[in-house]
């Protein structure tokens, strides 16, 4: 069987390549970061951030904005979507990987839920929580990935 080899003049460009723009601190992170944070950010190797640096720092309007359908707002009730994707994204950022060990740790660690700063700050039940990030729906999230990549 022969592979077929591409020259070095295709039209397209391999995403390893593609160079990330640098951004200075003074533009995204003004007001919400420390400069001792930024600092320790910069210079520590082994250091991949703070759990609440990640929202601070990234825009989760686009879940205030978002148009949900009569179930998905059967579903949340009186939790807020955003909420709900902060939880879900620390969940998969801290490793864990069932629902009721993570919801046991939300409601003893005060310090683990503040990082998320939720506008409400009611955690779900276990049985609750997997419809709520089911209810979420992937087209959102690729939506919301789209935004944040841009």
């Amino acid at each position: 069987m022969k592979r077929k080899r591409v020259s070095a003049s295709s039209s397209f460009k391999l995403p390893y390549r593609t160079k990330i723009p640098a951004v200075q601190p003074g533009e995204f992170m003004a007001g919400k970061l420390t400069w001792a944070e930024i600092e320790a950010l910069r210079n520590f190797e082994i250091s991949d951030g703070y759990l609440k640096d990640l929202f601070l720092l990234n825009n989760f309007r686009f879940w205030n904005i978002l148009e949900l359908t009569y179930k998905q707002e059967e579903i949340f009730g009186s939790f807020y979507i955003e909420d709900i994707v902060k939880l879900e994204i620390g969940r998969c950022k801290l490793g864990q990987v069932k629902f009721n060990q993570w919801i046991h740790d939300l409601e003893s660690d005060y310090n683990l839920l503040s990082a998320f700063e939720l506008e409400n700050e009611r955690v779900p039940s276990v049985r609750n929580y997997g419809r709520l990030v089911t209810a979420i729906g992937s087209v959102n999230l690729r939506g919301f990935h789209g935004l944040l990549v841009k």
